[in-house]
């Protein structure tokens, strides 16, 4: 992709940088580090992401072995990221402001305009929706049209969720974020359109058969209420093989208590594991442990250690699979013996044969799951749920 020859050049601390106008790097650049120590979002080996006084975010790539060193130097992935960037915008495609990119070596950046009140649109799902129970009909429309200008605007997103996608709740606006690796080829191939097609899976956790095919129908992925329907049910098994292809890894890192998924926590010497929403913040933060403990919403199960861990991972691997159930939130350690707390929901079991009934066993079967009638919940607000795990063959 071509670079913009509208950007200023800067040399700073061996640093070479293309900026959309001079002076972006006076307030920040020359105390990068201190701000990747004290303002860190997230991190990994190989990259690093920081935010400078709510005005950038900045990401800093640093390869380790020698291979990617010099794949780096040849081909500098903070260019490749601004020049996509650019690309879209011009393109009429909301995206983040990218402001500049730089390198040292094989080192390089990006840094783009940091939106306040921003959040990623799965963040924003998770809270309002799954977690909170609102009505999701506005915001599923929103966001199919963002999604739906995207798909079709003859660009290809390998890496297209929920997760790349920033929404402002104050200006209801979506734009796409970590644009690295986006192209724009002469045709897309069929293939490619089908990877992009894949991202209604994000909604299965809460959205109906109904607002399912509406969402396949109106992205354009299949063209008759009954294609939709059968594209939908067989987009969710081809997810069932792939997540439990994945599930080897994601057992061990749960077991792990990778950060992800597991907040550790201790009171008094009493060690507690608590579970983390989907969008990675713990349902019970460990500050208000104590008073969760004590507050009566929570029932308490006894297991076996080996019992209890069983059904901490069966949860887990349901929450993958985006099938609605009583989730144990603490799993507090106590040798031979642990303690699953689950919240206390108000509800029934249901009537058997409504839809929404034959919805969640349709939805279990593509999973392989055959839960008892006894075992599903209708809450008093109608939404239908496994009400205990642990009775489940997974």
């Amino acid at each position: 992709m071509a670079e913009s020859t509208e950007l200023s050049m800067e040399q700073r601390r061996g640093w070479k940088w293309r900026l959309r106008a001079s002076g972006l790097l006076d307030s920040w650049f020359d105390q990068y580090e201190q701000y990747l120590k004290s303002s860190l979002v997230k991190s990994n080996q190989v990259r690093s992401v920081f935010k400078v006084n709510d005005q950038y975010f900045v990401k800093l790539d640093r390869p380790q072995n020698l291979l990617h060193k010099l794949r780096a130097y040849l081909c500098c992935k903070a260019r490749s990221e601004f020049d996509t960037a650019m690309q879209l915008e011009n393109a009429g495609i909301p995206v983040v402001k990218y402001l500049g990119w730089g390198r040292r070596g094989c080192l390089s950046m990006t840094f783009s305009e940091a939106i306040p009140d921003a959040v990623t649109a799965w963040e924003f799902w998770v809270r309002e929706y799954i977690i909170g129970g609102k009505d999701h009909t506005v915001f599923l429309d929103k966001l199919a049209g963002f999604l739906k200008k995207f798909i079709y605007s003859g660009f290809f997103h390998p890496d297209f969720h929920l997760g790349n996608v920033l929404y402002s709740p104050q200006t209801g606006q979506f734009a796409l974020v970590d644009v690295y690796g986006i192209s724009r080829p002469e045709c897309l191939a069929v293939s490619q359109m089908e990877r992009m097609y894949k991202i209604v899976l994000a909604f299965r956790d809460i959205i109906s058969d109904v607002e399912a095919e509406k969402l396949v129908l109106f992205l354009g992925v299949r063209d008759t209420p009954e294609e939709a329907m059968l594209y939908f049910y067989s987009a969710l098994k081809a997810e069932a093989a792939f997540l439990n292809d994945e599930w080897p890894k994601r057992c061990r890192q749960i077991l792990e208590n990778y950060r992800k998924f597991i907040t550790p926590a201790s009171i008094d010497g009493q060690e507690y594991l608590l579970r983390n929403s989907p969008c990675a913040e713990p349902f019970i933060t460990p500050a208000g442990l104590p008073q969760m403990l004590n507050s009566g919403a929570l029932e308490k199960v006894t297991f076996p250690a080996d019992e209890a861990f069983a059904v901490w991972l069966k949860s887990f691997r349901l929450q993958f699979y985006g099938i609605p159930h009583r989730q144990p939130l603490i799993l507090e350690k106590n040798g031979s013996q642990c303690v699953l707390y689950f919240p206390k929901i108000e509800g029934k079991i249901p009537d058997s044969g409504i839809p929404e009934v034959t919805e969640l066993l349709k939805r279990c079967a593509c999973f392989s799951i055959s839960p008892g009638h006894e075992n599903l919940l209708q809450t008093v607000n109608g939404r239908i749920l496994i009400n205990d795990p642990a009775l489940l063959d997974l």
